[in-house]
């Protein structure tokens, strides 16, 4: 018999996004995985902060104008110190339980070695502008569109490997698509980045 499954780190990026982060945060918890959550906020002034206080193992404070993208994920890819390491933004409320198992099996399956990075699917919320809904849909569904695209790839819910990252740390000179530039970077290199879209 196998002992317990070590807690996967999970790091949310949050700036007055009540109540959708509450979700996103109880949908953690009811994770088939044990979580760890480390929230970086940037300064919320809607109770964000104090919300997470009830679900984080640890907040990292983002003084009002000093968010960078990639400095903010690489504080936290050192924060997390794991050999995975999970990202989902405030917003990105997970849909099942096992969301996180299903955004782990590709790293986990055999040859996952050789995969750098796992995005999950994105639906649109009910209610949302139907433009907006249909680009999501179009971006994401079953993966098959945007396999024809030169490249693809979506930090606000993802599953990184630590080696690659401590072999090829995301910009900071960048202000966005920061995760597009490091994936694409990683494929130059020969690794690999997946789409889990199960993982919704």
């Amino acid at each position: 018999m196998g002992g317990p499954e070590a807690s996967v780190p999970v790091i949310l990026r949050a700036y007055n996004d009540m109540p959708l982060f509450e979700e996103t945060l109880a949908a953690l918890a009811r994770q088939t995985r044990p979580v760890t959550v480390y929230v970086f906020d940037n300064a919320s002034e809607d109770g964000s902060r104090e919300v997470a206080g009830r679900y984080a193992e640890r907040i990292v404070d983002v003084p009002a104008g000093a968010y960078v993208p990639g400095r903010v994920l690489n504080a936290g890819m050192r924060v997390a110190e794991a050999p995975i390491t999970v990202f989902l933004n405030a917003d990105c409320t997970p849909q099942h339980d096992d969301w996180l198992e299903r955004l782990l099996a590709p790293l986990e399956a055999p040859g996952g070695e050789e995969i750098a990075a796992v995005f999950g699917r994105q639906i649109p919320r009910p209610g949302g502008h139907p433009l907006h809904a249909r680009d999501t849909d179009d971006a994401y569904g079953d993966g098959q569109r945007h396999a024809s695209w030169k490249h693809f790839f979506s930090m606000a819910a993802s599953a990184v490997r630590r080696a690659d990252w401590l072999a090829m740390p995301f910009d900071e000179s960048l202000q966005y698509s920061e995760d597009l530039d490091w994936t694409w970077r990683l494929r130059q290199r020969g690794r690999q980045v997946r789409y889990a879209s199960d993982a919704i």
